[in-house]
C-alpha cells in the first residue's frame, strides 16, 4: 500500500475502474431500451430491445456519477495536500480541461453523425448531419464529457473555498473538522450527507438526476455534484472516516441495490401515490438512499481490499482513455447490428465486448507509450510486463 512513504489507494482506483465499467455497460445497453430517449439521440433498436436495459441504465445513473464525484474530490484533495492549490489548478487544467476541449472537438461530430444515422437507419442521413456540422447548424452539447466539464468547475470552486478557509483562524478550521468527523463516524454517518443531497435532488425538474448538456453551468447541478465532491475532499482529511466505511461494506452495497430497485418501483408506478408531489419526493428519497449506501459500500470495499494486481493497474491507467473515446462505439456498433436477427442480450454482449476490445486495444497500441498518454496522464508507461510491475497510482 505504501511506496516511498506515500500511501497508495489502489482499492479506490479499482472503484473508479468499476464505475467506468458501469458507465460502459449503461451506454452499451442504451441502444436496446424498449423506447427511444432524447438523451440517446432518440435511437434504439426497434425490433430487438428489452425494458431491462432501461432499468439498468436508470439505476446506474443514480449512483455511478455520485461515486465518481466523491472519488474525484478525494484525489483532488490528495493532490492539493501534497503539492498545493496552485499546482492542483494547473494539474487539473492540463489533465481535465484541455482533454475535455480536445476530445469534445474530436468525439462530438462522430457521435452526432452516429446518432443521426442510427436513428434514421440510413447512412444517407450521415451526409446531411455532416453538412449541418460544417455549416454551423448544430448545437454542440457536452455529451458524456459533461463530467469533466463540471469536475473542472468544481476544482475552481474548491480552490476559492480553500483560499477563504485558510484565512480563517486555525481553531475554527479544527473545530469544523472535528464536528465533521464526529458526525461522519457516528452510527448515522450517512444521514446528514444523505439529507443534504436529498434537498439538492428536490431541485431537479423530474424524479431523476439530470444529465447536463449545456455549457452554461447549472447552479442546481453544481450544488448537487459539489456535495459529493466536497464530501470526498473532507474524506481525504479524515482517516477515521475512511476506515468507518470498511464496516459492513457488503451490507451497504446490498442496501444500495435494494434502494435502487425501490427507486425503479416508485419511478414506474406514479399512479400508486396520492399526488405528483408525494411521488416526486418518494422517488428522490429512494435515489438519495441508493446513492449514499452505494458510496459507503463501494468505497468501503475499495479500502478493505486494497490489494493491487498488474491487470487492475493497467486497466486503471487505461480507464481515462476508455471513458473518453467509448461513446461513438456505443452508437455505431448497435447500428451495425440492427439487421442481425438475434437475441437482444447477444447484441448487448457483442456491443459491450466490442467497446472494451477496441478501446483497451487502442490504448495499448496508440496511447500507453505515446504523446497521447503523456497528454492525458502526464507521463507514458512502458510496455506491459509479464511480472508484477511497480505500481503507480494516478490522480484524476
Amino acid at each position: 500500500m505504501s511506496t516511498s512513504g506515500k500511501v497508495r489507494y489502489y482499492g479506490l482506483d479499482s472503484v473508479r475502474v468499476s464505475m467506468m465499467m458501469l458507465v460502459l455497460i449503461a451506454h452499451a445497453g442504451a441502444s436496446y431500451v424498449d423506447r427511444p430517449s432524447q438523451n440517446w439521440g432518440n435511437f434504439h433498436d426497434t425490433r430487438y430491445n428489452h425494458p431491462f436495459f432501461e432499468y439498468l441504465f436508470l439505476v446506474i445513473n443514480v449512483f455511478c456519477m455520485p461515486v465518481f464525484f466523491v472519488l474525484s474530490g478525494f484525489f483532488t484533495a490528495l493532490v492539493t495536500q501534497q503539492q498545493g492549490i496552485r499546482y492542483m489548478i494547473i494539474n487539473r487544467f492540463k489533465r481535465i480541461f484541455l482533454p475535455f476541449v480536445v476530445f469534445l472537438i474530436l468525439i462530438f461530430p462522430v457521435s452526432y453523425v452516429g446518432f443521426q444515422v442510427a436513428a434514421s437507419g440510413s447512412l444517407q442521413q450521415g451526409e446531411v448531419a455532416i453538412r449541418a456540422l460544417l455549416n454551423g447548424q448544430v448545437y454542440w452539447g457536452l455529451i458524456h464529457l459533461w463530467f469533466m466539464y463540471y469536475l473542472w468547475l468544481l476544482c475552481i470552486v474548491a480552490a476559492g473555498v480553500l483560499f477563504v478557509v485558510n484565512k480563517m483562524p486555525a481553531q475554527w478550521r479544527q473545530a469544523g473538522m472535528a464536528l465533521f468527523e464526529r458526525i461522519a463516524t457516528s452510527r448515522v454517518y450517512l444521514l446528514i450527507p444523505g439529507l443534504i443531497s436529498y434537498v439538492a435532488l428536490l431541485q431537479m425538474y423530474g424524479p431523476w438526476t439530470e444529465t447536463p448538456a449545456s455549457f452554461k453551468p447549472s447552479p442546481r447541478m453544481l450544488l448537487l455534484f459539489g456535495i459529493f465532491f466536497g464530501y470526498g475532499w473532507l474524506l481525504k482529511h479524515s482517516s477515521r472516516l475512511l476506515q468507518r466505511f470498511t464496516i459492513n461494506p457488503w451490507l451497504n452495497s446490498c442496501l444500495g441495490a435494494t434502494f435502487g430497485i425501490a427507486y425503479l418501483l416508485v419511478l414506474f408506478n406514479p399512479q400508486a401515490f396520492p399526488s405528483p408531489v408525494v411521488y416526486f419526493i418518494t422517488a428522490m428519497a429512494m435515489s438519495a438512499s441508493c446513492m449514499w449506501t452505494f458510496i459507503a459500500g463501494l468505497i468501503g470495499l475499495g479500502v478493505r481490499y486494497n490489494n493491487p494486481t498488474p491487470f487492475n493497474t493497467v486497466l486503471a491507467q487505461a480507464s481515462y482513455w476508455i471513458y473518453l473515446v467509448h461513446l461513438p462505439l456505443a452508437i455505431w456498433i448497435p447500428y451495425a447490428l440492427l439487421d442481425w436477427q438475434v437475441s437482444v442480450f447477444i447484441k448487448f454482449g457483442i456491443t459491450l465486448t466490442g467497446i472494451l476490445l477496441l478501446t483497451f486495444g487502442s490504448y495499448l497500441l496508440l496511447v500507453r507509450g505515446t504523446f497521447i498518454g503523456r497528454f492525458l496522464n502526464g507521463r507514458t508507461y512502458p510496455p506491459i510486463a509479464l511480472k508484477r510491475p511497480k505500481l503507480q497510482t494516478q490522480s484524476a
